[in-house]
């Protein structure tokens, strides 16, 4: 199939300069140009505001007007295609003022044959080809071709000023999907980009015409919805978006299954402006997270309340270590066939002065672990749980395990493995005491960077359990590759024994897997006897529990070790 031929249009008074033009354009070999002439200014620039030629020649002289002043007119009217400008005899000012007003190039016409014109109309072809080739990457997404975070804020204030001149709604959903990074941690990047691909494919099929669906980065999107006559219409874009990222997407043979959560906001009423309406409809998304995920929520004032709750937290938390507000508590570990206690596990607390209350980590961890801090606070538990070991065994504690929480993420900060070794040994603390605990989930997340740390643990000396085992997304077959000691079994199943079979079969097989792998196993949760009594019967090592321990402080640990 023969390429489609160059749309030219020349702009010139003189019927001879069109004729001498025609015959140089068909002297050039092998080109394909199809010529257009208009005389003057007038029908000119109305042929150039309907967009249908690739290239413009423009004379100089045109009657009262000039090229020059075609040239202004044209941008104006939104010509992006290339424009020479042609003139009778060279002007140097002339031709500075033609660049300067954005023409491609300037042709002197005595001096024009039809190399010299056929090389102009390429070259300027091929900038124009490849500044819009710039441009779509600066304004469009590489990987899925969506519109990018820059276009997307050119377009929302645009439908903000024009639903503020119609009087009219505007509604605009912010996406975020549930359980990727799991996904791309584990499968690698390839997988992830199947995804996003994927996801992308279905996001634009959900939306209608007139909409905009676009990539801010990583796994977010947003959506506009442009002169929506109700909130009727925007639930039934997001419901559908919801319903079509359902199905599996496939790559390399596996099932990969992502869903989004989708926060609402609709303009005027919740935001009057581009800033406060994207914040209220991020909002409203993380509302939808915390439901479960695979949903759309509205915006409202109570998300609102709780998002500024969250940001009174997150300001609480980078003053809380300069005003001393963190402190530990330490959850005793006991042997199950002779129940004498032979470690703690460090606990974290934060007594927050400003509301007079003590809080618990699963209250402030997450935002610790958002905001970066975990890093320092987790340094600071450490050396206060190793202060506390050497605190009890110069009163002739021995042979006593500290168990500290990290997160995986933690762990993989350049320089932990060294901090750790460093203040074990400033402590007098030999490393074998310590014993680091990670979730199960964080396992499977930079799976091959993690087995590098985890064997550094090892070798500067100190242990490795697993946490919360069970109720996470690890591959069994992936224990084998991670020096653990220890699995613990979560409080979920404990607190399930004797009233469900199923969870009593699985701290049995827990018991019996660690135990195959030559780990040992630590209930959590212990409550009442008839758990301990079941524990104990089926092989469990140690355990931990309020019916054995609760948490207690610092002064209490002499009393449960019989110290004196």
């Amino acid at each position: 199939m023969s390429a489609k031929p160059v749309s030219i249009l020349l702009v010139d008074d003189d019927e001879d300069d069109f004729i001498l033009t025609r015959d140089l354009i068909q002297e050039i070999p092998e080109a394909s140009f199809q010529l257009t002439w208009r005389a003057d200014f007038d029908s000119a620039l109305e042929e150039i505001k309907q967009n249908r030629h690739d290239l413009y020649l423009f004379d100089y002289r045109l009657g009262a007007k000039t090229g020059l002043d075609l040239l202004h007119e044209a941008f104006v009217a939104g010509c992006v295609a290339p424009i020479i400008l042609l003139t009778g005899q060279g002007d140097r000012e002339i031709d500075l003022k033609a660049m300067e007003k954005g023409a491609a190039d300037f042709l002197i016409k005595g001096q024009i044959n039809s190399q010299i014109l056929e090389r102009s109309i390429r070259y300027s072809l091929e900038r124009y080809k490849a500044k819009e080739e710039l441009h779509k990457m600066a304004q469009y997404d590489e990987l899925t071709g969506l519109p990018n975070r820059n276009l997307f804020h050119d377009r929302i204030k645009s439908a903000v000023d024009h639903a503020s001149r119609q009087s009219s709604l505007l509604g605009l959903l912010f996406l975020d999907l549930d359980k990727f990074k799991p996904i791309n941690d584990t499968y690698g990047h390839g997988a992830g980009d199947a995804i996003l691909k994927g996801v992308s494919a279905r996001l634009s099929k959900s939306i209608r015409e007139n909409d905009l669906a676009a990539r801010l980065g990583g796994d977010e999107f947003v959506v506009i919805l442009p002169e929506v006559d109700s909130s009727k219409s925007v639930i039934a874009v997001a419901g559908r978006i919801v319903e079509n990222m359902k199905p599996p997407i496939l790559f390399d043979g596996m099932e990969l299954r992502v869903t989004t959560s989708v926060g609402v906001a609709m303009y005027p009423f919740d935001g009057a402006d581009v800033e406060s309406l994207v914040k209220n409809a991020d909002i409203a998304m993380y509302r939808a997270k915390d439901e479960g995920g695979s949903r759309y929520v509205f915006f409202s004032q109570d998300t609102d309340v709780r998002e500024g709750n969250l940001r009174e937290n997150i300001r609480g938390l980078h003053r809380a270590q300069d005003r001393d507000e963190f402190f530990l508590e330490y959850q005793p570990i006991y042997i199950i066939g002779s129940r004498k206690p032979v470690g703690l596990e460090a606990l974290l607390r934060w007594n927050r002065k400003d509301v007079e209350q003590v809080m618990l980590p699963g209250s402030f961890l997450p935002v610790l672990e958002e905001t970066g801090l975990i890093i320092s606070v987790g340094e600071w538990i450490m050396s206060e749980a190793c202060r506390e070991l050497r605190r009890l065994n110069m009163l002739g504690v021995k042979d006593l395990r500290m168990a500290v929480n990290f997160s995986a993420r933690q762990l993989r900060q350049p320089g932990v493995i060294d901090m750790l070794a460093r203040i074990s040994a400033e402590q007098g603390i030999e490393p074998s005491m310590i014993q680091i605990e990670i979730t199960e989930d964080s396992l499977m997340h930079h799976f091959q960077e993690n087995i590098e740390i985890f064997h550094r643990l090892q070798e500067i000396g100190m242990t490795l359990s697993l946490d919360d085992f069970g109720t996470g997304h690890s591959s069994l077959s992936s224990l084998k590759y991670f020096p653990i000691k220890r699995l613990k079994i979560d409080r979920s199943f404990v607190s399930n024994i004797g009233l469900e079979k199923p969870d009593e079969a699985i701290c049995k097989a827990i018991i019996s897997l660690a135990h195959n792998l030559l780990m040992q196993v630590t209930a959590e949760g212990i409550e009442t006897e008839s758990q301990f009594r079941f524990l104990a019967e089926a092989g469990c090592d140690e355990g931990q529990g309020r019916l054995l321990s609760p948490p207690v402080g610092s002064n209490s640990l002499e009393k449960i070790f019989t110290v004196g």
